[in-house]
């Protein structure tokens, strides 16, 4: 939730508030707290994938825990490193995949965006 109130280098846009709130709203959106335990699955994660950053590691040890079968990121190291990896598909938005998503979710911008859409 953090990582999204700016893009990289630049200042926070305080006009994109009540649009980033209100995306994590979404009933496809799980927030996990960060736990001592999460923390640690993230920590193993950094020790086998020594080039992950923690931010990357907590939201991957997140994913992976709640049983995640789709990460989205604009992060392409994240894409071309861990995708596939503990059997969490990395992908970008608007990226293609055929994981038995339910049709009434398919409908929702989040799996509809174009290929060419730079992150916000």
């Amino acid at each position: 939730m953090l990582e999204v109130t700016r893009e990289a280098g630049r200042p926070v846009d305080l006009t994109k508030y009540a649009r980033v709130s209100e995306f994590f709203e979404n009933d496809y959106i799980f927030v996990r707290e960060l736990d001592v335990l999460l923390a640690d699955s993230a920590l193993k994660l950094i020790y086998h994938y020594l080039w992950l950053r923690p931010n990357d590691a907590a939201h991957l040890a997140a994913a992976i825990d709640t049983g995640c079968q789709v990460f989205y990121t604009f992060d392409d190291e994240l894409v071309n490193r861990f995708d596939g990896e503990h059997g969490l598909r990395v992908v970008k938005p608007g990226t293609s995949v055929s994981l038995g998503v339910p049709g009434e979710l398919q409908e929702l911008p989040l799996f509809n965006r174009p290929d060419d859409v730079d992150s916000e």
